[in-house]
């Protein structure tokens, strides 16, 4: 079970953040980007099997506050569970519903549109704000 877990690890390294096309100029540099990397193969990870064990769970136990809320506004309701919340992240990044739950590769893509609505939701809500003061 735990060497599935570590070759779907490399998996996600390999095809879903193509780590092996990164070019750096030094040594260094390449090891500090696959250490960001692995933070975030591990995130894809977590989201994906923590929404095919634990579906019902709360979705603060996987997205920041912000995250949520911004993907809440995007699905024109509120994303309550875990399961939700991953379907929604994998339609941002172009799954389609089909027998198949999504995979990492979906996910990821997802996960980083997921990083720019958020960033815009929240700079949407600071201009309300400002403009209310």
């Amino acid at each position: 079970m735990l060497r599935w877990r570590v070759e779907r690890f490399h998996y996600t390294l390999k095809q879903g953040l193509r780590v092996e096309r990164l070019q750096f100029d030094d040594a260094r540099t390449l090891m500090n980007a696959v250490s960001a990397y692995r933070l975030v193969a591990w995130r894809l990870m977590v989201m994906t099997y923590y929404a095919r064990l634990y579906p019902s769970r709360p979705c603060s136990e996987i997205l920041s506050v912000e995250e949520h809320r911004a993907l809440s506004a995007k699905a024109n309701g509120s994303v309550q569970s875990v399961g939700e919340a991953v379907l929604e992240i994998a339609k941002l990044g172009g799954y389609r519903q089909s027998h198949a739950p999504p995979g990492v590769k979906v996910i990821w893509g997802g996960l980083y549109a997921l990083q720019f609505l958020t960033m815009g939701f929240s700079l949407a809500l600071s201009q309300k704000n400002m403009r209310q003061d």
